[in-house]
C-alpha cells in the first residue's frame, strides 16, 4: 500500500503541483489507474460542486477555461461517464501517461506502483481548426491519421467514428 502522486503537465510546459492517491495494490493496469484517478476527481468535485471542474478530461456540457472546465449549469458529474471519456481520450492520444518518465502506451499495460511512484499525465492540446488527431476512414473501415492505422474502437470495445475528437 502506498501513495501514488499524480502530476499534470501540458506541452506548453505548465506543470501542476500534483496530488496523492492511496492505492493498496502493488500493480495496476493503466486502465484501472486512470479510472481511479477520475473517480477521485469526480468525488471531490461532486462533494463541493464548484463552478470549475479541474480534472483530467473535459466533462460533457462544459467548456474549457483557464483553470479547468466550466460547467454550463451546476450539476453532479457521473464517474462512469467521465472515466469512459478519459479512457477514450487516452486511446485517441488526448494525453500521454508517463510512469517514472517512461511512457506507457496501452490501457492493459501493468504498472508497478513502488512507494512514491509519480505518474505524469501529459495533456496534448488539439490544433485549432479541427479534431485531433486528424482521422479519416478508408474503404476497409480502418482509420488513419498521419502515421498510424487503427480500427476505431472505444476502450470498452464498441465502434467509434473516426472523426470524433477525444479531447
Amino acid at each position: 500500500m502506498g501513495i501514488v502522486r499524480f502530476v499534470d503537465e501540458t506541452t506548453s510546459g505548465r506543470r501542476s503541483d500534483g496530488w496523492g492517491l492511496e492505492i493498496a495494490e502493488e500493480r495496476l493496469t493503466v486502465r484501472e489507474l486512470i479510472r481511479r484517478r477520475v473517480f477521485q476527481e469526480v468525488a471531490e468535485y461532486n462533494a463541493r460542486t464548484p463552478e470549475v471542474f479541474q480534472g483530467l478530461v473535459q466533462p460533457q456540457d462544459a467548456e474549457r477555461v483557464l483553470n479547468g472546465y466550466a460547467m454550463r449549469r451546476a450539476r453532479r458529474i457521473g464517474p462512469e461517464a467521465q472515466a469512459e471519456l478519459a479512457l477514450e481520450a487516452f486511446a485517441g492520444n488526448g494525453f500521454l501517461v508517463l510512469v517514472a518518465d517512461r511512457q506507457v502506451t496501452d490501457l492493459d499495460d501493468e504498472i508497478e506502483l513502488a512507494l512514491g511512484t509519480e505518474i505524469t499525465f501529459l495533456k496534448l492540446v488539439p490544433l485549432v481548426g479541427g479534431g485531433w488527431p486528424p482521422r479519416r476512414r478508408n474503404s476497409s473501415g480502418w482509420c488513419t491519421s498521419s502515421s498510424t492505422w487503427s480500427r476505431p474502437r472505444t476502450p470498452s470495445g464498441s465502434p467509434r467514428d473516426c472523426s470524433r475528437s477525444s479531447t
